[in-house]
């Protein structure tokens, strides 16, 4: 269950992910989207619906993401405006809903801390020699329904997973090929050269972002680059490695973006 408050003027959207990181629904300003309940079910999801719910929303996987983003004026007297609205943005289960909004003040909440810097600078979230590990991708063919056209895909991934587990020299095999693929081929999607198509000026563009579908490719330079983009009809990103000069961007030093008198790209996000 999510709630949607009433956000007046202001632009907002709820991003919904399914377990691929694309968007289902339409959850926002952009869609006309009235306050209310929203039942967020998965796709075998049978129960009845109680009254007073607004609308159904089905995601393509039992696994799923909710990402609200609202506008905030960068002042003090919004941050505090917002702080009503933003303390309704609730979801909790089916079983605890009464018809009622609720509000958390989430200011009073504990600051999660960091966990700090890493010795080499990131999170390993996949760890290449373990990507063919039952618990691993084993686990997500079975929680994972195939997309039409996938099922000869999902055939052969299982195939070769049994095979591997029957003979270890392919295990050895495929764990290698995990290892250089993450250095060879997942690695340059953080260089944001790799990542979209080219936007003129050094800059990319991303497309495909939050609807896929079989785009592979595009799908994995945001998974390994900039995770839960919006759909382009929501928000359109932009990427750049160099400066105005052909140099690399670093993180030493800071850096504006300038666009001519005139020619500042349309903004129409405030909906107002």
């Amino acid at each position: 269950m999510i709630q949607v408050p009433d956000f007046g003027d202001r632009f907002w959207v709820y991003a919904l992910y399914d377990a691929r990181t694309n968007q289902f629904g339409q959850v926002g300003k952009p869609y006309g989207t009235k306050p209310g309940f929203y039942l967020l079910a998965g796709p075998n999801w049978k129960g009845d619906v109680p009254a007073g719910i607004t609308e159904v929303v089905r995601s393509a996987t039992e696994l799923a993401n909710v990402v609200p983003r609202v506008l905030q004026d960068d002042t003090p007297e919004d941050r505090k405006a917002i702080q009503p609205v933003v303390n309704q943005i609730v979801a909790y289960p089916l079983s605890q809903f009464d018809g009622k909004m609720k509000t958390i003040d989430w200011a009073t909440l504990p600051v999660i801390p960091s966990p700090g810097p890493k010795s080499d600078g990131e999170t390993k979230w996949v760890v290449p020699e373990k990507f063919f590990d039952a618990d691993q991708l084993g686990v997500v063919l079975a929680i994972v329904p195939p997309m039409p056209g996938e099922e000869a895909l999902y055939a052969q991934f299982r195939a070769l997973m049994a095979a591997a587990d029957k003979y270890p020299a392919i295990k050895q095999q495929l764990d290698q090929v995990a290892q250089e693929t993450e250095q060879n081929v997942i690695e340059p999607f953080f260089q944001w050269k790799f990542n979209g198509k080219p936007a003129r000026n050094n800059w990319n563009r991303s497309v495909n972002n939050a609807q896929t579908g079989v785009d592979y490719y595009n799908r994995t330079g945001t998974a390994r680059s900039n995770m839960f983009d919006n759909q382009p009809t929501e928000t359109q990103y932009f990427y750049t490695d160099i400066d105005g000069d052909g140099k690399p961007l670093t993180g030493s030093g800071n850096y504006a973006v300038t666009f001519a008198a005139g020619q500042e790209p349309p903004v129409r996000a405030s909906g107002r």
